[in-house]
């Protein structure tokens, strides 16, 4: 950083608001100030990322191209059409899925919307960035891709829900309109479609969120769609769900396999609602003539447990929500569509979320970032060399409590809990994590340790400030967090 530059910067600002002061009055010095603060901030970063970033361009980039992120909130891969769910939930999804790339190995890097989405937006490790909870705030020290963007002259706009991706967590940095007073997919994607027919002769970065399927589940247009007729079970009153708060109604109870659907049919019902906006959107572009000049990147931030139980548990407590480290919790969508790359193709390599944001600064043309630790996709998609793995990490949610990992690899997933309790799983053969082979296979839970040593390596960071906002707080308490 050349702190030089910036402090000769600061002198001539703080010169022309002193002689400014005199002219509109000083009543109006403390704001002048204050702006000069914020421009000497941008200008900071804006320095940062140019000494960051090394020019890459490859035969796959379009530097004319714009850039859409959609993040669809807590959608399992495999409540998909297009990952061969029998029930038709993704009709757009799964249009589009035939002309992208698929990766049906995808896995997210923590199970919880705020660390989730800045493990996508830094590039880094949730133990690195340190935002191990919703309410935390992003580290300012990171650069976000939202600020690359828009150093390299992208209009840089975004349309999401609130709670876990507020402006206030730090997730509106870079971004030259951010509005997060939304919740759903029918909020946010005509804004979008509204922003995007006034603003199609520009280059823009356009982030989009929606909480389908994100609890509580059902209550859209979708809602009856898939629940059984005769259905007569605990739910059978309540249009809209809410598993994890133990209410409408508690289920701490055990429940039927007719239960455990009734809830499967309302979140998937969420999901055919975030499809229809999704795929009115993609008209549009097609309608405006930009859909073949833009980068598109679908994903979901992690996945959702639906009535599964646990081995590790004695208990035979169904499980919903999304706070753990098994396939359920972490295995995501990841749709990528770009211009230069025109053939279909499904990649079966495990990825992971911190992949997006190198991917999109070389398709777009951009570079690589340092900060960044993720790799681009494009290497898998070419069979260039890569290590196909996937690291994830999670806090529990009690007094002391220690940083669990888990490795996932294609044959293996491991877990170690805060007590040191150790799982494995044969993916291959087990993919629904029934048998815990750990104790018998000492070596192979010794490398994926050490894998996870080598990648990660991170200095010990404190985790990061809380947001102070009680407008955050009941929103995030309404999401059930």
């Amino acid at each position: 950083m050349n702190r030089l530059k910036v402090f000769l910067v600061f002198l001539i600002v703080f010169e022309l608001v002193f002689i400014s002061s005199f002219i509109i009055g000083k009543s109006k010095l403390l704001y002048a100030l204050y702006k000069a603060e914020i421009f000497l901030k941008v200008l900071e970063r804006n320095i940062n990322i140019s000494q960051s970033l090394k020019p890459y361009y490859t035969e796959y980039s379009c530097r004319d191209c714009n850039v859409v992120l959609i993040s669809i909130d807590t959608l399992r891969a495999d409540h998909t059409g297009f990952m061969g769910y029998f029930r038709n939930t993704t009709p757009n999804l799964d249009r589009i899925a035939k002309e992208s790339i698929v990766f049906n190995n995808a896995f997210a890097q923590m199970a919880i919307t705020a660390p989730s989405h800045t493990s996508i937006f830094t590039s880094l490790y949730a133990s690195q960035h340190g935002q191990l909870r919703n309410e935390l705030k992003i580290n300012d020290k990171f650069i976000i891709l939202s600020e690359i963007m828009k150093a390299k002259g992208y209009e840089t706009v975004a349309f999401v829900g609130d709670g876990a991706v507020d402006g206030i967590l730090g997730f509106s940095k870079g971004f030259e309109l951010y509005d997060d007073g939304n919740v759903h997919f029918s909020e946010t994607i005509p804004k979008a479609i509204n922003w995007v027919e006034n603003n199609k002769h520009k280059k823009f970065f356009l982030f989009i969120h929606g909480y389908e399927p994100h609890e509580p589940y059902g209550g859209g247009e979708f809602s009856g769609a898939f629940v059984e007729e005769n259905y007569s079970g605990v739910f059978k009153e309540y249009d809209v769900i809410v598993p994890t708060l133990d209410i409408l109604p508690p289920v701490s109870q055990n429940l039927s396999k007719e239960d455990i659907d009734y809830v499967k049919a309302k979140y998937d019902a969420d999901i055919k609602q975030a499809d229809k906006y999704i795929g009115m959107f993609i008209d549009k572009l097609k309608e405006f003539d930009i859909y073949n000049k833009t980068i598109l990147v679908m994903f979901s931030d992690h996945g959702e447990f639906l009535g599964e139980i646990l081995i590790r548990e004695k208990s035979k407590k169904n499980h919903f929500g999304h706070h753990d480290l098994y396939d359920e919790t972490l295995h995501q969508v990841l749709i990528l569509k770009t211009p230069k790359i025109e053939f279909p193709k499904r990649i079966y390599d495990v990825v992971s979320s911190i992949d997006i944001a190198p991917t999109v600064l070389e398709l777009a043309g951009i570079g690589k970032f340092s900060q960044f630790n993720g790799k681009s996709l494009t290497d898998v998609v070419f069979a260039k060399n890569h290590e196909s793995f996937s690291i994830s990490e999670s806090l529990p949610d009690k007094p002391n409590s220690v940083l669990e990992i888990s490795v996932r690899t294609f044959k293996w997933r491991l877990i170690i809990r805060d007590d040191n309790f150790i799982e494995l799983y044969d993916m291959e053969n087990d993919n629904k994590q029934m048998k815990n082979i750990g104790e018998s296979n000492k070596e192979i839970v010794d490398n994926l340790v050490n894998l996870y040593l080598k990648t990660v390596n991170y200095e010990n960071e404190k985790i990061s400030e809380p947001a102070s906002s009680d407008k955050l707080t009941e929103n995030l308490r309404q999401l059930g967090y």
